[in-house]
C-alpha cells in the first residue's frame, strides 16, 4: 500500500499538481493538458504529412533554365517594397 501512495504522489508531482518542496497543490498553468494535446496533434500531423510531401517532391517537374528568373524577380520586388516602406517610416 505504501508503494501505491508513493506512485500516486510521484504522478501528481510529475503532472504539476503538487509542489515538490512544500507538498501543497500547485497553482500553475491549468492548460498543461491542452498544450500536451496540441503538441501530440501537431506531431501526428507532421507524421501523416511527411509521406505525401515525399511523394510530391518525387513526382514534381524538374527545374529548367528560365525558372530562376521567375523566382528572383518577385523576391527582388518584395525586398524593394520592404526597403521603400522602411525608408518612408
Amino acid at each position: 500500500i505504501q508503494s501505491i501512495y508513493q506512485l500516486v504522489a510521484f504522478i501528481r508531482i510529475c503532472s504539476g499538481r503538487v509542489d515538490v518542496q512544500t507538498g501543497k497543490p500547485y497553482q500553475g498553468s491549468p492548460d498543461m493538458w491542452l498544450k500536451i494535446g496540441t503538441a501530440l496533434l501537431l506531431a501526428a500531423m507532421v507524421i501523416l504529412l511527411l509521406p505525401q510531401a515525399k511523394n510530391m517532391v518525387r513526382h514534381s517537374p524538374k527545374a529548367e533554365s528560365g525558372d530562376w528568373s521567375s523566382f528572383v524577380v518577385p523576391i527582388t520586388l518584395v525586398a524593394l517594397l520592404v526597403a521603400i516602406l522602411m525608408w518612408i517610416v
